[in-house]
């Protein structure tokens, strides 16, 4: 399972780090998901498979109680996205790709910094 952490953290990273480079590129990407029934469901489906990633390697990681907690959040915001329906992420995700690049630039920092923080605990 930390294996796993490690390489969803990783491609966390490389995914902000695009968007650092070309926050363009970054809402093409988000946008593609956004859009589609399928995206929609893979939204719910990582939130779930992440959240059970973080909680069975949570003893295994630096910081288990973080993984606990982390993995819990994921598994209620796989249920959040269910609840609140394709429709409501379209707008959501309509409403974050209309931000400047600034903005994009700076959730993409803290999405690296998150990857990063994926990738120490899981070493």
């Amino acid at each position: 399972m930390l294996v796993a952490v490690l390489l969803f953290g990783a491609a966390i990273t490389l995914l902000a780090i695009l968007g650092l480079a070309s926050p363009g590129k970054l809402r093409n990407f988000v946008s593609g998901f956004g859009r589609s029934r399928n995206g929609f469901y893979f939204a719910i489906g990582i939130r779930l498979v992440f959240g059970i990633m973080l909680i069975g390697a949570a003893s295994e990681s630096r910081f288990p109680l973080g993984f606990q907690v982390l993995g819990f959040v994921s598994l209620v915001g796989a249920a959040a996205v269910a609840i609140i329906g394709q429709v409501r992420v379209q707008r959501m995700v309509e409403w974050a790709n209309a931000r400047s690049d600034v903005v994009i630039r700076a959730w993409a920092l803290c999405a690296a910094a998150f990857g990063a923080f994926l990738v120490y605990g899981a070493m």
